[in-house]
């Protein structure tokens, strides 16, 4: 059996393929380098790749190595039709009762994934979004609440933001890459730069190719309307930025309405767009 150059699905499985007959030649080709090694697939062998491995590299086997000799390539791999919901939430401690699986209070068997922890931007890790379908990040209200952040430092605090996502762009080109403007708290001085930074996502980020996102819109129902301020109702007595368990709900909700909008694009109907968030920018976003 001849392989044509191939990858494969679930975020979180591996191939198995099993040789039968001829001994073989496996071409492995960096995605990224375009370099080229070799593997000497032996008689009745059996090998196994991961998802993330197939990020890195495609593989195949070329007919000019079997020549006249009969092989048999029998190929084993998961496939569900919820794996093109996975989703993967970098987030810092609000996201931290984002639960998956099935049950209360989860996103469901329908949205398989995990969360993965980035209480800064610095922390976000790009490669921990390879093979998800969708990636949600959820990150800068700790870069922008520390003292003696003014509005140079909340721009620089962005440019370090737009790098992550435009390298989580280049690692993984098909992804939904969810993004969600910094949440309302109770502080007014913090608001104030969190203004400042969701109007540089608003202004730029959502126009920019070279990240192609989405932004996560209904986080306005976390705020106060008399206020301004991240409302009680959704919040912890004496914490200015943590959500409670009603809070977590309305970004866990937030979430989904995005991942369902997606869908309903692929079916040709109208939903939100970016530029529809522009003339409408408050502390989270419309």
């Amino acid at each position: 059996a001849v392989v044509s150059t191939q990858s494969t699905g679930d975020p979180t499985s591996h191939i198995f393929t099993l040789s039968i007959g001829a001994e073989a030649v496996i071409t492995f080709n960096d995605r990224w380098s375009g370099q080229s090694c070799t593997h000497t697939c032996l008689p009745d062998s059996l090998y196994s790749m991961s998802k993330a491995s197939q990020d890195f590299f495609t593989h195949q086997i070329n007919e000019y190595d079997l020549g006249s000799s009969v092989r048999y390539s029998i190929t084993f791999r998961r496939s569900h039709w919820s794996y093109r919901q996975s989703l993967l939430v970098i987030g810092d401690s609000n996201t931290k009762k984002l639960k998956f699986g099935e049950g209360k209070d989860t996103f469901g068997y329908s949205v398989p994934g995990r969360r993965v922890n980035a209480s800064r931007i610095e922390h976000i890790k790009p490669d921990d979004c390879l093979s998800y379908r969708n990636v949600a990040v959820v990150c800068g209200l700790n870069d922008i609440r520390v003292n003696h952040v003014g509005p140079k430092k909340v721009e620089a605090i962005y440019h370090q933001f737009k790098l992550k996502l435009q390298r989580i762009r280049s690692l993984n080109k098909n992804c939904n890459l969810f993004v969600c403007p910094i949440m309302p708290t109770k502080s007014d001085y913090i608001n104030t730069r969190a203004k400042h930074f969701n109007q540089l996502i608003f202004d730029d980020l959502c126009f920019d190719p070279s990240c192609s996102i989405v932004v996560v819109h209904g986080l306005n129902d976390l705020v106060d309307r008399q206020s301004n301020c991240l409302s009680k109702r959704f919040s912890f007595d004496g914490d200015e930025v943590h959500l409670n368990h009603v809070g977590v709900r309305i970004l866990a909700s937030c979430l989904k309405r995005g991942l369902s909008e997606i869908r309903l694009a692929r079916k040709g109907q109208k939903v939100h767009t970016a530029k529809s968030f522009a003339s409408a920018v408050s502390v989270g976003g419309s």
